[in-house]
């Protein structure tokens, strides 16, 4: 497979306590066209990692509540552009409920074991070009978790340039807007 230019000059942590993932990741992202990659094989070292080291892309693949806590320092914890860095979850296995929570957390892709070279390199390629605003507030932090043209929303219109105002007028029946 080619590798790219922009591939080439990226620096990636992957993060895995078993290092048979680690070893598959690192020689999938190699053939890609990663060179700077760097390995962590608990939580404790990615964070001293992710303090002292600047990363372009973060691909976690170990157990989920190490994942969230990693994610939610990055995205709260560290400061300047380093809370932007697209982070992807690596799962054999991912639900709804863990799902919803990652994304809420600020995760910015996704992918399910087993993966393809093709596969890598699609999810590597929107996370590092990703077109979604990245959102940065007191409730949360991470790429808006609205995609491009998605449809609207069917639920109520909440936001306040969503509702339109009608004058309601009072009958002897009733309300009537």
């Amino acid at each position: 497979m080619a590798t790219s230019e922009p591939l080439q000059s990226i620096s990636c942590l992957i993060v895995s306590s078993t290092g048979a993932m680690r070893a598959l990741l690192t020689e999938a992202i190699r053939k890609i066209g990663v060179a700077d990659i760097r390995h962590s094989g608990s939580f404790d070292d990615a964070i001293c990692k992710v303090r002292i080291l600047a990363f372009d892309l973060i691909i976690w693949a170990a157990p989920f509540d190490g994942q969230m806590a990693l994610l939610r320092f990055v995205r709260r914890d560290l400061r300047g552009s380093s809370r932007a860095t697209p982070f992807i979850s690596v799962s054999d296995k991912i639900d709804v409920e863990r799902l919803i929570q990652l994304r809420d957390t600020g995760v910015t892709g996704f992918m399910t074991m087993p993966v393809s070279l093709p596969n890598i390199r699609k999810k590597i390629s929107f996370a590092l070009n990703d077109p979604r605003e990245f959102i940065d507030t007191m409730d949360y932090v991470g790429p808006t978790r609205r995609l491009p043209g998605s449809a609207p929303t069917l639920g109520p219109l909440r936001r306040i340039d969503e509702i339109q105002f009608f004058p309601v007028f009072r009958g002897p029946t009733g309300v009537f807007a």
